[in-house]
C-alpha cells in the first residue's frame, strides 16, 4: 500500500467509535481505523439507505480521511467474535444481540456496503490450543471463503472504477487481505500460508497469535509463515499481526517482517488507568544492523520475554504532589495542560475525564513510537534500536503480572457506571415485584372480606 507507510497500525474501534475520543481528537490523532464487521452486520438496511442517499459509511461514523480496515475478528470484545461450526458456508458471528448465523455471501455484501480501504476475509476463530481437526476445518473454510471474496471484490472494484470514470471522481480500490490460521501447529500454518499466497490478494493477516504463547513459540510460527511466502511476493504482500499491539508485540513482529499491526493496547491501558511512559530515542545516532535477521529474532525472543513497557498507574496514591506531565517533554494535549496529580485526582473521583486524557496521551505516544520505527526501517538500524528501547522503555515482569488481570478486582470507571446502571435496574425490578405482590395480597384480602360480608348478609336474611 503506497499510501500507508510501513510500519503502521490500525486503531481498534468499538461499534465504529474510538474509545473515549471525540471526533475532534479522532481526526487529529488517528490515521487508520479498524472496523469490526460484526458490529454492523445487523444494520444492512441502514447501510443500504446511506448508499441510496449518496452518503458513505465513513461520513456516517464521523471520520474524515482515515484509512478504514474492516475485519471479522476483534480482540477488544470479551467474547470470541466468531464461533466455528460444521456448516461449510457460514459461521456464528457475535452481533449486538448475541451470536447468529452469517454466510460468507452476506459478509461480502456487508463489506461492499461498508466500502473499506482494506477488507479482511471472513474466517473461523480457532483457539490457540485447539485440536488439529477443528484447526484444519478452519483453514479449509478460510480458503473457500477467500476464493468467493476475491471474486466478489474484483467485480465490486470494477463497478466502482466505472462509476468513478462516469462521475469524474477518484477511484478507491478495496484491497483484499487473507487470513493465516493454524494455531501453534506448524504444518497447518505452513499449509495455510501456501494456500493464501496462491490467491490473488493484497495482503494477509496472521490470526491466532498474541494469546499468551511464549515469544519463542510465536517466533517459530512467524518464521514458518515467512519461509512459505513465495519470493516473487515478498515485500509486495503486506503482513498484518492481529493482537492487542503492545510495544513488545510490535517490536517482536517487526523483527519477523510484519508490516502492520492491529492496536488496542493504548486504549486498554487508558481504560485501566495506565499512562504509557515512553522515552524518545534519537534514531539518527543509531548504527546500522550488524547482525543477520535470524540473530535479531533470536535476541528479541530471549530479551523480551516477561517484559512490560514503562507505565504510570494512576489508580493508587502515587502522584498526588507530582506536577509533571505523564511523560517528560511530551507535546500531547494532556501533558501540555495537565499534571500527574490532576489525572490521579480524576481517577480517585471516578471521573471519565481521566480516561479521556490518558487516551489522548497514549495514542500520541504510539504515533511518536511508529514515527521512530519508520525512521528505523529507513536507516536499517532495528538491532540497536531494540537494544536502546529495552534499556529505556521496558521493565522486568518477573512476577508475570497481567496489567489487565485487574479487570474484576479494579473495575474501570466505565464498568462501574455500567454496574451502577445494572444495580439500579435490578432494584427497580425488585421494587416492581414487591409492589405487585403487595397488590396481589391486598386483592386477596379484599376478596376474602367481601365473601365474609356476603355470608353474613345471607345468614341475616335466613334468620328473618
Amino acid at each position: 500500500m503506497k499510501s500507508l507507510k510501513k510500519p503502521n497500525f490500525f486503531v481498534n474501534t468499538r461499534r465504529g467509535m474510538v474509545y473515549q475520543l471525540t471526533p475532534f481528537y479522532v481526526n487529529q490523532l488517528i490515521n487508520n481505523v479498524q472496523i469490526s464487521v460484526g458490529d454492523f452486520v445487523q444494520m444492512e438496511k441502514t447501510l443500504e439507505k446511506l448508499e441510496e442517499n449518496n452518503l458513505n459509511f465513513q461520513q456516517y461514523l464521523g471520520f474524515k480521511n482515515q484509512l478504514m480496515y474492516s475485519t471479522p475478528l476483534d480482540r477488544q470484545k470479551d467474547k470470541p467474535c466468531i464461533k466455528g461450526k460444521n456448516k461449510k458456508d457460514s459461521v456464528d458471528i457475535l452481533g449486538q444481540n448475541g451470536y447468529f448465523d452469517l454466510t460468507n455471501q452476506k459478509y461480502c455484501d456487508i463489506t461492499k456496503l461498508i466500502n473499506p480501504d482494506i477488507a479482511v476475509q471472513l474466517t473461523e476463530q480457532s483457539a490457540l490450543q485447539a485440536g488439529k481437526g477443528s484447526t484444519t476445518r478452519a483453514i479449509e473454510k478460510t480458503v473457500e471463503f477467500l476464493d468467493q471474496m476475491v471474486k466478489e471484490m474484483q467485480d465490486f472494484n470494477k463497478q466502482k472504477k466505472q462509476q468513478s470514470i462516469s462521475q469524474n471522481i477518484d477511484f478507491k480500490k478495496t484491497l483484499v487481505f487473507g487470513s493465516i490460521q493454524g494455531g501453534l501447529i506448524e504444518d497447518l500454518r505452513e499449509l495455510a500460508t501456501q494456500n493464501i499466497c496462491e490467491r490473488s490478494i493484497d495482503g494477509a493477516v496472521v490470526h491466532g497469535l498474541c494469546e499468551n504463547e511464549t515469544l519463542q513459540q510465536r517466533s517459530n510460527i512467524l518464521q514458518i509463515i515467512n519461509k512459505n511466502i513465495p519470493e516473487d511476493k515478498k515485500g509486495l504482500l503486506s503482513l498484518v499481526l492481529s493482537g492487542q499491539g503492545s510495544p513488545v508485540d510490535i517490536l517482536h513482529g517487526l523483527a519477523h517482517n510484519m508490516d502492520y499491526f492491529e492496536v488496542e493496547y493504548p486504549f486498554r491501558m487508558a481504560e485501566y488507568g495506565y499512562g504509557i511512559n515512553l522515552k524518545k530515542i534519537d534514531v539518527s545516532k543509531l548504527q546500522k544492523n550488524e547482525k543477520s535477521n535470524a540473530e535479531i529474532q533470536e535476541f528479541v525472543n530471549s530479551s523480551f520475554e516477561n517484559k512490560l513497557v514503562n507505565h504510570l498507574d494512576f489508580k493508587f496514591d502515587k502522584y498526588s504532589e507530582d506536577l509533571f506531565g505523564v511523560t517528560e517533554n511530551c507535546q500531547c494535549y494532556t501533558c501540555q495542560n495537565h499534571t500527574r496529580a490532576y489525572i490521579e485526582h480524576l481517577f480517585k473521583c471516578h471521573e471519565l475525564t481521566g480516561h479521556i486524557l490518558l487516551s489522548i496521551h497514549n495514542i500520541h505516544a504510539y504515533n511518536e513510537f511508529f514515527k521512530e520505527l519508520q525512521q528505523v526501517l529507513e536507516q536499517d538500524c532495528l538491532q540497536q534500536y531494540i537494544q536502546v528501547f529495552m534499556e529505556k522503555n521496558l521493565v522486568n515482569n518477573t512476577e508475570k503480572i497481567d496489567l489487565f488481570s485487574q479487570k474484576i478486582m479494579e473495575p474501570s470507571t466505565t464498568q462501574k457506571l455500567r454496574h451502577g446502571k445494572q444495580e439500579k435496574l435490578e432494584k427497580k425490578q425488585e421494587e416492581r415485584l414487591r409492589q405487585k405482590q403487595e397488590r396481589k395480597q391486598e386483592y386477596l384480602r379484599l376478596q376474602q372480606q367481601r365473601q365474609l360480608e356476603k355470608q353474613q348478609q345471607q345468614q341475616e336474611q335466613q334468620q328473618k
